[in-house]
């Protein structure tokens, strides 16, 4: 296996190696590395189904009915349902809210899940999503342990656990899958299996439009080996990256008679596309104009300054993590905090996982501590009041 410090920027992070042994090595060194990732996946998953059946009980008008179908949720079970349609509907000359928005990974597997095992649609979509939830935490934790330390590892995997994005692995969302394949392909790029690299990028990159960074980070990989080595073959990582969102808006435009149909919905309807930061610049004048106006552009404002923290924190420990991962969460920090709907919303933060990884590696204990009973906070609030917010 090719060492990472391959594709570095700079040094390698000196990392204390775990002595050989049964924990470190063989089938049981894997099953413990296996069982705190996955134990703490399974306990945040506790606590959210806890919580959800409190706002069931307690809460006039919250049902299991409507949590699993809440926001997004319900849009990807339309397209399990019926696909996308032929055309777009129009309210007053303008683009209305449509599926053709939701990329087409996660409602396709959702709906071989519901034909195969004969669930019905919102199992299946929040089966898929739960279940990826638990590969993403795996792998998170790998790439943590590949960049770190096993206990810096830990850490990280448990802030990614309970962070109040992770909301969305509960729910008919897709970042779970999205992160289990940005995951596999930053390892993959890390140990240069550049085909493995390129086809996790290409699923990825049909999942979510915010997996694009990992075009940036297979470019950024192929061209450091080149230079370094003449390793030509790599460039079959960033010809395959795109070739999910390539193919899926070509699909759109043949399936609807009109070429760009994605990127006028997304602007008409969902009001969203990348401004470069002027609705961010906005929101943050008009708390400083105002700062106890809008209880929603608080928990902006405080989510905002979150990932501003975070990202500094990776940056200042990201020395010798290479430039794959280094290029993909920057990628995914920008897209997260220069759009105009999606600034900085809790699920987007979690797209850029890396955070955590460096979060956790710079935190001292009482900051990990005071964070994670923070981060559980947010989780259990953003459940128990489900509608007041997107995650």
């Amino acid at each position: 296996m090719a060492s990472a410090t391959q594709l570095t920027d700079g040094p390698a992070v000196d990392r204390p190696v775990s002595p050989p042994g049964p924990a470190s090595s063989g089938p049981a060194g894997r099953v413990s590395r296996l069982a705190h990732p996955l134990g703490w996946y399974v306990g945040s998953r506790l606590l959210v189904l806890a919580v959800a059946a409190l706002a069931v009980a307690v809460r006039p008008g919250v049902t299991a009915a409507r949590l699993v179908s809440a926001w997004d949720a319900g849009w990807y079970l339309n397209l399990v349902k019926h696909g996308y349609p032929t055309a777009v509907p129009d309210v007053a000359g303008h683009a209305a809210k449509t599926p053709l928005a939701f990329f087409p990974l996660f409602p396709m597997l959702a709906r071989a899940v519901a034909w195969l095992f004969h669930v019905p649609n919102a199992v299946a979509t929040t089966g898929v999503s739960v279940v990826f939830g638990a590969v993403a935490t795996v792998l998170v934790a790998r790439l943590a342990a590949r960049l770190t330390d096993e206990h810096r590892a830990r850490r990280a995997t448990v802030l990614f656990c309970l962070f109040p994005g992770s909301a969305v692995f509960s729910l008919g969302y897709s970042e779970s899958l999205m992160i289990a394949l940005a995951a596999g392909c930053l390892l993959a790029l890390l140990d240069r299996r550049w085909w493995l690299a390129g086809l996790t990028a290409a699923l990825a990159t049909a999942t979510r439009p915010n997996a694009a960074g990992l075009v940036a980070a297979c470019a950024v990989a192929s061209a450091a080996a080149i230079l370094q080595r003449r390793e030509w073959r790599s460039l079959v990582a960033p010809l395959l990256a795109p070739a999910g969102i390539v193919g899926f808006l070509g699909y759109l435009g043949r399936h609807t008679g009109e070429p760009g149909v994605w990127f006028r919905v997304q602007r008409e309807a969902w009001h969203q596309e990348f401004d470069f930061g002027l609705n961010t610049a906005k929101t943050i004048w008009n708390f400083i104009v105002d700062p106890l106006g809008d209880s929603h552009q608080i928990a902006v404002m405080v989510l905002l300054v979150f990932t501003l923290a975070c990202t500094a924190a990776f940056l200042s420990m990201r020395r010798g993590w290479g430039w794959p991962v280094t290029v993909y969460t920057l990628s995914v920090v920008v897209l997260a905090t220069a759009s105009t709907i999606d600034i900085v919303r809790p699920r987007a933060i979690l797209t850029a996982f890396p955070l955590f990884i460096g979060l956790g590696a710079l935190t001292s204990r009482r900051g990990y501590l005071l964070l994670c009973g923070l981060f559980a906070a947010g989780l259990a609030a953003l459940v128990f009041f489900p509608f007041w917010a997107s995650p």
